[in-house]
């Protein structure tokens, strides 16, 4: 199994426990027949004073957008300032009744950074 390739994403963690994010561009090579994935679903919860653990799935769809399972990663963060974090994630992919088998070599890396509302001026 490769490593996971280095690549962007967004992930909105919800005050509540709710976590939100986009679909995966590169994970789903990883992982056949998944070839592409729907947004991401999922829920948090804290651990500690900054660190927390977070589990969300996505739809995954083969080359001809049928569902043939879902995506799920797992993992923990720990902020590392007001605006940044660090972790590590878990990824399994799910038959479609979610029965699950983890990939490797894992976990895999994981930063984030707060995208910060930008001034702006508007006639």
């Amino acid at each position: 199994m490769a490593n996971v390739p280095s690549h962007n994403s967004f992930v909105s963690f919800v005050r509540g426990g709710v976590v939100l994010a986009g679909p995966e561009p590169s994970l789903p090579a990883l992982v056949a027949p998944i070839v592409r994935t729907a947004n991401q679903q999922g829920s948090w919860e804290r651990t500690g004073s900054q660190e927390f653990v977070w589990t969300f799935t996505s739809l995954g769809y083969d080359g001809t957008g049928t569902p043939v399972g879902f995506l799920k990663l797992t993992g923990r963060l720990r902020l590392t300032d007001q605006d940044t974090f660090e972790g590590k994630a878990l990824i399994a992919a799910c038959d479609l009744n979610l029965a699950c088998r983890a990939f490797g070599p894992y976990p895999a890396g994981n930063l984030g950074k707060r995208l910060k509302v930008e001034p702006v001026s508007i006639p």
